[in-house]
């Protein structure tokens, strides 16, 4: 009882913190201000309002910093267009991307209560409000960016994948659900393009399942009829990024490096969920080298860092990089140093990502999809995995997790720590 009425009282706080920050006008992630991003973001608002959605969308197609400057996809401004109507000025606009995100964990909490059935509810409500401590989903509702229209889709589509995956296959039973998780999982694409991995977790796994053909058949009617937009857009930009985007960022072009990074950020947001984890820590690292499937991962690693080491020209970004590269430029002044300290927490970082998983092959892939893409994406930023891993880790993550009151309070106290450290570094 006692720790039913300690959960309910946190997720008040928490609820209450996130508020606070907005009303200090907290800068946690480095993007806030209205001298940050909101500029940019904005301005990109206010070309969908004064012109019409095909001139809007053609001013995404060609260089126009000054008409629309971003990285995603149009369709959070595209909405806020049509059904926003605080959207017309900057304050109602920032103050309605700041409602929406409010809801958000409870929309988290009615998708894991269906998945974590046998947990109390409050402790649920707990573990779904980790998302109010995130740096960036903070500063994203604080500051009207567009990344917690990515969140809230990828949690509306495992609410339906689960429900789905969950039920008998009548089809006129299920239309609707069918409906909802294509619709949800294909918007993700249309709020941040990484995010393409989530209508691709829930085709392929409903594919290889056992429901029926006609089911499969239907899914995949409804997710081709949604990704025609998409294709339209690529066809108008040329690219899967808006022209402005695609060549400031040198797209096309390979950099190897941001694997190191990349696996950094990634391991920083599984660390705590180890301790989460079903199996005991003891048991995992005994079985550790004996798994062949860990032992050739890991030298394949080990040859990327030979390949960093002798083959490349590594420097530590100033921008983007994530939490290690920054705390080496900070540490030291030398080059040789700060890439041996980088090279050590990648192969740390790598150890931990392999320990999480234990050969669970269908989180390695979802991971790998991430490293993979960070090799075409330049600068790669830790906003780009927070909350995105824990989140995934909550929901279309097999690897299972034992939700109990200490194991909450461990993922809180982290993420807390992490709010707080940000808040110093960009204060």
């Amino acid at each position: 009882m006692i720790t039913k009425k300690i959960s309910l009282a946190l997720i008040f706080f928490l609820f209450a913190l996130f508020v606070f920050g907005f009303y200090i006008d907290e800068n946690s992630a480095g993007a806030g201000l209205y001298s940050g991003d909101l500029i940019h973001i904005w301005s990109n608002q206010e070309t969908f309002n004064d012109y019409t959605l095909q001139e809007a969308l053609n001013f995404t197609s060609v260089f126009s910093p000054e008409h629309y400057q971003s990285s995603k996809m149009p369709l959070s401004y595209i909405l806020n267009k049509f059904l926003n109507p605080f959207a017309v000025t900057i304050e109602g606009f920032r103050k309605s991307v700041f409602f929406i995100s409010c809801l958000v964990p409870f929309f988290l909490y009615a998708t894991l209560k269906n998945k974590y059935s046998k947990i109390d509810k409050p402790l649920v409500g707990l573990i779904s409000s980790f998302i109010f401590l995130s740096p960036y989903f903070r500063t994203a509702g604080y500051w009207g960016l567009e990344e917690n229209y990515g969140t809230l889709t990828i949690i509306l589509s495992y609410y339906f994948f689960y429900k789905l995956m969950s039920v008998d296959e009548n089809i006129r039973k299920n239309i609707l659900t069918i409906f909802f998780l294509t619709l949800f999982s294909s918007a993700c694409v249309y709020f941040d393009q990484k995010l393409v991995i989530i209508p691709l977790i829930c085709f392929l796994s409903i594919i290889f399942s056992k429901k029926n053909f006609n089911l499969k058949i239907l899914i995949s009617f409804f997710f081709i009829i949604f990704s025609l937009p998409c294709f339209y857009i690529i066809y108008l930009w040329g690219n899967v990024l808006p022209i402005t985007d695609a060549t400031t960022r040198n797209v096309g072009e390979i950099h190897f490096e941001n694997i190191a990074y990349t696996i950094t950020m990634i391991a920083f947001y599984l660390l705590p969920l180890i301790f989460l984890k079903k199996e005991k820590i003891e048991s995992i690292f005994k079985k550790f080298f004996l798994s062949k499937f860990n032992l050739s991962l890991i030298a394949l690693f080990l040859l990327y860092i030979i390949y960093l080491i002798f083959f490349s020209t590594l420097v530590l970004p100033v921008l983007g990089g994530g939490v290690v590269p920054k705390l080496s430029l900070m540490l030291f002044d030398n080059r040789i140093i700060q890439n041996i300290f980088l090279l050590f927490f990648s192969v740390c970082s790598f150890l931990v990502i392999l320990t999480f998983l234990n050969k669970n092959v269908h989180d390695f892939l979802i991971i790998f999809f991430f490293i993979i893409l960070s090799i075409i994406i330049d600068p790669i930023y830790q906003e780009y995995f927070d909350p995105l891993i824990v989140l995934l880790a909550l929901t279309f993550f097999k690897t299972k997790l034992v939700i109990n009151f200490r194991n909450v309070i461990i993922l809180l106290s982290y993420y807390s720590l992490f709010l707080f450290v940000g808040n110093v570094y960009y204060a």
